[in-house]
């Protein structure tokens, strides 16, 4: 199974042949549109935002494992959405988190991911558990004893079994990746490594691949992330 992260920096349904050139299984797609136009036959698509911005939230694509929200899922999250999945069977909390800009939508609106996971906790250390998505953060923006550091949300899944399978497979360590996710304003000397996908800990994985700058940057300030999983 092929698990995709992106953020495709709005008009999804434009963009939705690049992604689909991915040959994704799963997609969780960071400011897309609530409606979205052109999907395959047989595709599923779950949305959650902000109904007064329908042009900007999270989506979850399935090409072929059925996929519905759980019932844990709480609309004042910006934005975090529990799924479960078919074939093969695992649960995916899809990330796109506004963190402290989640007071925007109000006071009582959630963004920092240790907070929803808090709320979650049970759910994500089973052993088919998936964190992917968009978290707006890294360690390179860590400071003492800040609320949302990113470290304490890295130790915080490894203490659940749940590794992030890209820092895994390639050894690097949180802060120093070779590969970047996010290029602000478009600026390849202006990039941090914010996207993740987290999976148990022993989970075969099969390959995960982060997308190049230059192929991307016509389509977002965001490049893709991609998780093989091993068949079995």
């Amino acid at each position: 199974m092929r698990l995709v992260s992106w953020n495709c920096n709005q008009s999804l349904s434009r963009k939705l042949p690049r992604l689909l050139a991915l040959a994704p299984d799963l997609a969780v797609i960071q400011e897309c549109q609530r409606t979205l136009e052109n999907l395959p036959d047989g595709a599923t698509y779950l949305w959650v935002g902000n109904e007064q911005n329908p042009r900007k939230g999270l989506g979850v694509i399935s090409f072929g494992p059925q996929i519905s929200a759980e019932p844990l899922h709480r609309a004042i999250w910006s934005y975090f959405l529990p799924l479960n999945i078919s074939s093969p069977r695992m649960r995916l909390l899809a990330v796109w988190a506004y963190n402290h800009r989640a007071s925007r939508f109000g006071a009582e609106h959630i963004g920092k991911p240790m907070d929803v996971f808090r709320e979650l906790e049970d759910g994500l250390s089973g052993a088919a558990t998936v964190v992917a998505g968009d978290f707006n953060n890294s360690v390179e923006w860590d400071r003492p004893g800040g609320p949302n550091n990113f470290a304490a949300v890295d130790n915080y899944l490894n203490k659940l079994g749940l590794r992030s399978v890209y820092h895994g497979e390639t050894g690097e360590s949180l802060g120093s990746e070779s590969r970047d996710t996010y290029f602000h304003t478009k600026s390849k000397d202006n990039s941090f490594h914010i996207d993740y996908i987290y999976a148990p800990k022993a989970t075969p994985i099969g390959s995960v691949s982060v997308g190049s700058f230059t192929e991307w940057r016509d389509a977002s300030d965001h490049v893709p992330i991609v998780l093989d999983f091993e068949s079995r």
